[in-house]
């Protein structure tokens, strides 16, 4: 799994692009789910809107297996700035 710096994450986020929540003050949790499954999940929150965004990745024993999942949860007292996906991703 990649740093959080280095995500395959990209989005603009208030009129801005954004590659990933790298700079959000990022927290990574691994844990092994069982014998063939591992998984990653990095979450860094927008100090000035709140905005929060996970990536948890499970990765399989077998060479290519993996899930990626992104969410966004907004944990601020106003709404956030407008989030959309960037083409290609």
């Amino acid at each position: 799994m990649a740093s959080p710096a280095h995500l395959p994450l990209s989005f603009t986020y208030n009129g801005q692009e954004s590659r990933n929540p790298g700079c959000w003050s990022p927290l990574t949790d691994t844990s092994r789910q069982d014998a063939n499954m591992i998984r990653t999940q990095h979450a860094g929150t927008d100090p000035e809107t709140g905005l929060q965004i996970r990536v948890e990745t499970l990765e399989y024993r077998l060479p290519g297996c993996g899930v990626d999942r992104v969410a966004a949860t907004n944990t601020g007292n106003a709404p956030t700035p407008m989030l959309r996906r960037n083409p290609g991703n």
